[in-house]
């Protein structure tokens, strides 16, 4: 392998790293944030307590506004490009990272995401993705074969009634 390839797997691989450059994304978030609060002032001049940042950060949900504007920021998407997330990548980085679907990303969601990112699509990710599909297929699958079943036992139910309430209407 060549020296660059050598190096970028080191990089990959430094979890110091990562965590300096995850800690200034996440502060570039959390200026961003400031900002559209109107507490840019206080949050950059240290009156916020760097311990209540710590806790709001942790428990923060990133919206898509938040996000979509630090994406604007030279210096974050230079951080993206350190932690080799492709650029490509990081046009629609915001719904690939939201994995709940909830339009709102938290910090789990953010920092995972950002690591699976990484680098280049290796092989075993190609293959995990498409055990993980084959389990989702089956899973359908069955669910398909359960409502089916459900739905001939409601047919049955509803017939038999049926029967019950003409039966009775005769008799009458």
């Amino acid at each position: 392998k060549t020296n660059e390839q050598l190096i970028k797997r080191k990089r990959l691989s430094d979890d110091k790293y990562f965590a300096d450059k995850m800690a200034a994304f996440v502060a570039e978030i959390i200026d961003c944030h400031m900002e559209i609060e109107g507490l840019a002032n206080e949050w950059r001049g240290g009156a916020v307590d760097a311990k209540e940042v710590i806790a709001a950060a942790t428990n923060m949900d990133i919206s898509q506004e938040v996000f979509d504007e630090v994406r604007r920021r030279p210096e974050a998407m230079e951080i993206l490009r350190d932690l080799d997330v492709a650029d490509e990548d990081s046009l629609h980085i915001f719904e690939t990272l939201d994995a709940d679907g909830s339009g709102a990303l938290d910090m789990w969601e953010l920092v995972h995401g950002i690591e699976k990112l990484r680098g280049a699509a290796t092989r075993s990710d190609m293959v995990s993705i498409n055990l993980m599909l084959q389990q989702v297929q089956g899973e359908i699958q069955n669910q398909g074969e359960m409502l089916d079943r459900v739905t001939t036992v409601l047919e049955v139910i509803v017939k038999n009634q049926q029967q019950s309430a003409s039966g009775s209407s005769a008799k009458e």
